[in-house]
């Protein structure tokens, strides 16, 4: 993602500085105020409304009329008192000024003719930035909205994303949680795919499922366990929207290893799963009066085994599903 949505400009500070700032923030950033929370959410929605939720941003857009459809009233809480002939103004028309870069800026400054306070940036390709500036500097509360369609609200760091935060990307993933240095979700947080429904809480590591977490299909299909990479890996328990239940063992998606499955009929095994399919040793139990036990190939009955059918117990060899030799005890 790089500098939420590739947005910000790196700035002059030290790696020293850069570190005890990220040091500080994850050690605890301060809650933004509601009102300046509001203000984004807000602003968001009116923009969405001029410019489309899709859609390539500004790019038939009158940029005047998207500045002063938004008015930055959250700054009014941080104004600073020496603005004008060093008094706060009764009344104060939130300017906007054009940089020699390109840049379009409206909001607040300092003395030193820095934008400080709450402002909205939109730079020469069309991306926004709508939040809180710092001495001319990205602050540490903001909105960024890029050309594509995505954005972020959220904490941020040196410009990046940074604790909580929400990022939606290409109107297909929307991540609610934490993120930690280089823009990247870390930690605990909830990611819901807007194209096919799903929703996945849990643990998150370099932007994707890693750990214990819960995944909702939209059909009613639930997971709840261990994941890796984005996929099911490790101990869980997958419950299908037709009654059926898998707990077990898996590995890069699929059951794999120990497991028991239960079909919505009652129907049982127990034993051991390669790839997706009973393979190995296990126990299939049919009914009260019928179970099979031995070994088992590509989800068949195979090789030495033994049917308990109706209080007999047949012991032989089976192929593919079938007794090919049997001893009847």
């Amino acid at each position: 993602m790089g500098n939420v949505l590739g947005y910000c400009k790196g700035d002059d500070s030290t790696k020293e500085e850069q570190n005890e700032e990220i040091t500080s923030s994850i050690n605890g950033i301060d809650e933004p105020d509601p009102i300046i929370r509001d203000e984004l959410i807000q602003a968001k929605s009116t923009l969405e409304k001029k410019i489309g939720k899709n859609g390539k941003f500004l790019k038939s857009q009158n940029i005047k009329d998207i500045l002063n459809s938004i008015n930055p009233k959250a700054a009014r809480i941080s104004m600073p008192d020496n603005i004008i002939n060093n008094k706060k103004p009764k009344t104060f028309e939130v300017p906007i000024i054009q940089f020699h870069n390109g840049d379009i800026y409206k909001g607040y400054w300092n003395t030193n003719n820095q934008r400080d306070g709450f402002g909205i940036n939109i730079n020469s390709i069309g991306e926004i930035y709508m939040g809180l500036w710092d001495s001319d500097k990205i602050g540490n509360y903001g909105a960024f909205f890029d050309n594509e369609g995505n954005y972020y609200i959220g904490n941020l760091v040196n410009g990046k994303a940074n604790g909580e935060g929400e990022l939606v990307v290409f109107n297909k993933v929307k991540y609610i949680g934490n993120f930690f240095v280089d823009d990247i979700p870390n930690g605990k947080g909830k990611m819901i795919n807007l194209m096919d429904g799903s929703e996945y809480e849990g643990d998150v590591v370099q932007g994707k499922k890693e750990g214990k977490g819960i995944l909702k299909f939209r059909d009613g299909t639930i997971y709840d366990g261990e994941f890796k990479d984005d996929v099911f890996h490790g101990n869980g328990i997958l419950k299908y929207n037709n009654g059926r239940k898998y707990e077990g063992n898996f590995k890069e998606g699929k059951m794999d290893g120990s497991g028991k499955f239960i079909w919505e009929d009652g129907k049982t095994y127990v034993g051991s799963y390669v790839n997706d399919k009973k393979e190995g040793q296990g126990k299939l139990i049919y009914n009260s009066d019928k179970y099979y036990e031995g070994s088992w190939v590509n989800n068949k009955q195979h090789g030495e085994g033994t049917l308990y059918l109706n209080g007999k117990v047949l012991k032989g060899q089976f192929r593919f599903g079938k007794i090919i030799t049997k001893n009847e005890e």
